[in-house]
């Protein structure tokens, strides 16, 4: 009866997730209709794309890795989360020197670092999100995509409706609200246990 009351208790979380998020969406959408020129709209929309389609370049898809092993091996969840994650954040680290060249010698725009720190932060988000599901810790990973969904729709309302902030506007909800999910995921799952350099081995993925 208990593994029951669980898998149900586990069910309505995620259909909470996914309502939350529908929800955000079905919101958002006519609201950017009416606040956003129709160039603007396509040039998020644009910006949106290559994100998601950077993602699994810039992180070689390690997050699909960390659910897998994870699964596959619990008593190594530690070393695997180590060695995708840190690798990536050094990588990161020198591609921001580059983006920052590009800022202050290319293209002097706001947008650029926007963009930038988006990429970074939903890429680890989705680390923590693997991590979340490959260890078993489903409701974490659905709490924080309700999280998500809602801090995106707030700021949205705040900053693109009330203060016309526009196409940086958007930008800035998507950045903050990943951040945000990221730091609710590091206390739930509680990695500052669990994340150490002198646990990071090329031989663990």
């Amino acid at each position: 009866m208990s593994v029951y009351a669980n898998f149900l208790g586990k069910l309505k979380i995620f259909a909470m997730s996914n309502i939350g998020n529908k929800l955000a969406t079905l919101i958002l959408i006519p609201m950017y209709s009416h606040v956003l020129p129709l160039d603007v709209y396509g040039e998020m929309e644009i910006y949106l794309t290559v994100i998601m389609l950077l993602m699994p370049i810039i992180t070689a898809s390690l997050y699909e890795a960390v659910q897998k092993f994870c699964i596959d091996d619990p008593s190594m969840k530690s070393d695997i989360l180590s060695s995708a994650l840190f690798p990536f954040l050094m990588m990161s680290f020198v591609i921001g020197l580059f983006v920052l060249g590009a800022y202050f010698v290319l293209w002097e725009s706001q947008k650029l670092i926007l963009i930038f720190l988006i990429l970074i932060s939903i890429a680890v988000y989705e680390f923590f999100t693997k991590f979340a599901n490959g260890t078993g810790r489903e409701i974490s990973f659905a709490v924080s995509n309700i999280l998500v969904a809602f801090v995106i729709l707030g700021l949205n309302v705040y900053l693109v409706y009330i203060l016309e902030k526009g196409i940086i506007g958007i930008l800035q909800a998507q950045f903050v609200a990943y951040a945000v999910g990221i730091l609710y995921l590091f206390v739930s799952l509680r990695l500052d246990r669990k994340l150490s350099l002198s646990k990071v081995s090329p031989s663990t993925l």
